[in-house]
């Protein structure tokens, strides 16, 4: 699935994916919120904004087909949609998830920790089972 142009040179995209900010405590973000230099936004702000988003993208086309997931017909994400139905992926990356058909697992999410268990051929992947 590609971005087109169209008139105007405006963009228009088949899927978006829309999820609010998370701040994590351990993140330069986490550090400015606790010092007081970021404030996040206000719970109604963002539902407010959700809504917009939810109106808008029902004009253009779109179909909410998840919570955080808008497509056109025919391209909703494939991750997303094989993802509930049971299907399995391989995640490649710090943080990435898996599934091999019966078991959840993820990497690790410090790229140190990801790159030195490949230096040690060793699967990074940790399985929830």
């Amino acid at each position: 699935m590609g971005v087109r142009l169209t008139r105007g040179n405006k963009i228009d995209p088949g899927h978006i994916s829309s999820y609010a900010l998370t701040v994590e405590a351990k993140t330069a973000l986490g550090k400015w919120e606790k010092e007081g230099k970021f404030t996040e936004a206000d719970e109604n702000f963002v539902a407010e904004q959700f809504e917009m988003l939810q109106e808008q993208t029902e004009k253009s086309g779109f179909i909410q087909y998840e919570i955080s997931n808008f497509g056109k017909s025919g391209q909703f994400a494939l991750h997303n949609t094989n993802y509930w139905k049971g299907i399995p992926y391989l995640g490649v990356g710090p943080s990435a998830h898996s599934f091999d058909g019966t078991h959840r697992g993820a990497n690790p999410r410090n790229n140190a920790k990801y790159i030195n268990t490949l230096d040690q051929d060793i699967s990074p992947l940790s399985l929830n089972y």
